[in-house]
């Protein structure tokens, strides 16, 4: 095999072997070992807000720290989006397997064989378990303090994020720019229902990281996928407090509403449900209740984060298949401007830093694997 790799000429190694990444086939103390690593970057985001909602609570005693009821709404929502997810992909693996193997006999014997030796090894059974068991969780804390931004730092950015995309953008707004192509109430309703699939696409990237055999991308994905909320979704967020333009003439103290002619077409062209979802979202603002799915945050946009996370693993798996969620991600981006819950700018930034930490993850990994 060296000699292969040998010039005859000058007794030199020309070509370096093919990095091989490992596919799991049993439990080993070294995968539970990268699962452990994984949790403990959870446990200790739980701890340090913890410590932090503690304080809130001295300093605010009257304000409902997130009924326990709230987690299991969060637990039941992801675990119904997870059954909507696998129910079809069962149903075509079953198509696919039975248009090739249709001969054999007993079919179902055989169907059911194929099946788990694919889907159900004890690495991928383990790996799904502690997936499930540990997202739906880390959402929960998500989503509570994502609603407690306001509260330890009042929205103050909106109007420096809107200069810079006034900038960024030719001394117009993004959304100035897309209202003539994407200004009809039938292109307005289907980006709003873009914008929503979102939730369900990223359930099923995360279920289907977390049944698969490629050991290196899933780790990559997973770890990605929690610094991505920790270090976007938690400490920029914060950093950045931001509302959005739906919500710009509330929280600036700019005496021209640029995203007024915007607003004012989304009330009359816009669906019902985004209207009432932004309504129903400053209800809670304004009153300080904390509720399931509540909170705003526009910079930087964990829309877009997401979205490219679930295109970079799908670009490895497949070319058609990373060319359907760059189409998404794009929608969505479209989508995040068109219907007033974000700057440009918290778009950039969202897809550049989840790049950049997906391409570090990588490099991590590949290091400690050699």
């Amino acid at each position: 095999m060296q000699d292969e790799n040998r010039d005859p000429d000058l007794g030199e190694l020309t070509q370096s072997p093919p990095v091989v990444l490992p596919v799991e086939t049993k439990v080993s103390p070294a995968s539970l070992k990268n699962y452990l690593s994984l949790l403990l970057i959870c446990i200790f985001y739980a701890i340090g807000w913890d410590l932090l909602l503690f304080h809130i609570s001295q300093t605010n005693p009257d304000l409902d720290l997130y009924p326990l009821a709230t987690i299991y709404l969060y637990l039941r929502l992801f675990y119904l989006t997870a059954c909507i997810c696998l129910l079809p992909f069962i149903f075509l693996y079953f198509i696919a397997y039975s248009l090739k193997n249709y001969a054999l006999r007993p079919f179902w014997r055989h169907f059911a064989r194929a099946f788990r030796s694919q889907f159900l090894t004890r690495p991928q059974v383990y790996g799904a378990l502690y997936m499930l068991l540990v997202i739906p969780l880390f959402f929960a804390f998500v989503g509570l303090y994502k609603q407690l931004i306001p509260i330890m730092n009042p929205f103050s950015w909106d109007q420096t994020l809107m200069h810079w995309d006034y900038v960024l953008h030719f001394h117009h707004q993004p959304w100035e720019w897309l209202q003539p192509l994407v200004g009809y109430r039938w292109i307005t309703a289907f980006l709003a229902e873009i914008y929503g699939f979102w939730f369900t696409m990223l359930a099923g990237v995360i279920i289907w990281q977390a049944l698969t055999k490629e050991r290196f991308y899933r780790l990559q994905f997973f770890s990605t996928f929690f610094l991505s909320w920790i270090i976007l979704g938690t400490i920029m967020a914060y950093s950045f407090s931001s509302a959005g333009p739906c919500f710009y003439s509330l929280f600036s103290n700019d005496m021209q509403n640029p995203y007024a002619p915007l607003m004012s077409y989304l009330s009359a062209n816009g669906p019902a449900w985004i209207i009432e979802l932004q309504k129903s979202l400053l209800a809670n603002l304004m009153s300080g209740t904390l509720i399931f799915g509540g909170g705003v945050s526009a910079m930087p946009s964990m829309h877009l984060s997401m979205a490219t996370l679930c295109f970079l693993i799908s670009a490895k798996e497949s070319k058609w298949l990373g060319i359907f969620t760059f189409v998404i991600l794009i929608l969505i981006f479209i989508s995040s401007i068109h219907l007033g819950w974000h700057y440009a700018v918290d778009c950039y930034v969202a897809i550049i830093i989840t790049a950049l930490i997906w391409s570090a993850m990588g490099k991590i990994l590949r290091r400690l694997q050699a």
